[in-house]
């Protein structure tokens, strides 16, 4: 539990958290998973694309930290003027770093502002 403000704390939600630290971790079991959907399974995806703002430094980093290996690039180069993209690989693992070239790129550079890097 996070208590957001102190003063809030009772006698009752002592006892409540005091509780649920001695509960032991149950595991969810999904043995059970219920009737199947006819239509609209889940097959695969291709791949995953975060909006960073450095796609350069991001493709990078995993790259040369985490064993990816570079797959494809589109930016200003390739006749992009909007977004810089770098693809990196690992196995059947895609991942595709996206950050924009321009500050009037609103979706992009609007969500970087209000939550950071992300997918």
């Amino acid at each position: 539990f996070h208590f957001e403000s102190r003063p809030e704390l009772t006698e009752e939600t002592l006892k409540q958290w005091q509780v649920l630290q001695k509960t032991p971790a149950q595991q969810t079991s999904y043995t059970d998973k219920g009737e199947k959907p006819l239509r609209g399974g889940y097959v695969s995806f291709h791949h995953i694309t975060f909006w960073v703002g450095n796609a350069k430094q991001a493709a990078s980093f995993y790259c040369n930290k985490m064993g990816f290996e570079p797959l494809a690039y589109q930016g200003l180069e390739t006749g992009n003027r909007e977004v810089a993209s770098h693809v990196v690989k690992q196995d059947k693992i895609r991942f595709v770093f996206q950050s924009a070239l321009n500050p009037g790129n609103e979706e992009i550079g609007e969500h970087l502002v209000k939550h950071g890097d992300g997918v």
